[in-house]
């Protein structure tokens, strides 16, 4: 399961050889792709953080896939799955923190509309 940065940039490196294999003229959006999800790891400075990053990438990639008229590089024809997963994802996560009445939450990472609680 990828769960952290390295996991990602592994997993990115096989799915490239293969989109580049069938799509080489898609290799620049590819690219771009890849250092727009970096730049957000980077920004993403804990790893609950990193996960919300990896719950997005999922998202987009599904979206784009489902889609003839969305690139990898159309950013703002995603912004929804952004605020979604990063934003509101965020505020989840820090909600969700432990108090002595409430149960302890942690994210899924199937997907970041199941909550697991322990």
């Amino acid at each position: 399961m990828i769960c952290a940065h390295g996991k990602w940039t592994i997993a990115y490196a096989s799915m490239k050889e293969a989109i580049f294999f069938m799509y080489l003229h898609r290799a620049h959006k590819i690219c771009e792709y890849k250092k727009y999800i970096i730049r957000l790891f980077m920004a993403a400075a804990i790893p609950v953080k990193n996960l919300l990053v990896i719950q997005l990438d999922w998202a987009i990639c599904i979206h784009v896939a489902c889609s003839n008229n969305i690139a990898f590089t159309s950013y703002h024809k995603y912004s929804d799955l952004i605020t979604h997963h990063l934003i509101m994802g965020t505020q989840n996560s820090l909600s969700n923190q432990p108090s002595r009445s409430s149960k302890q939450a942690q994210l899924n990472p199937h997907g970041a509309d199941v909550e697991i609680c322990k």
